[in-house]
């Protein structure tokens, strides 16, 4: 395996991609989602 299982875990407390990722997590896909499900573009 060349990469870590889970790579936040690599990464200091404090780091911006903590922020990122859960500002990411936080955000309503649902739309993009559905729009992908229907092949739309």
């Amino acid at each position: 395996m060349l990469l870590p299982a889970a790579l936040l875990g690599c990464l200091p407390e404090g780091h911006s991609a903590y922020f990122i990722n859960d500002t990411f997590d936080a955000l309503d896909r649902s739309a993009f989602y559905a729009s992908a499900r229907n092949g739309d573009k």
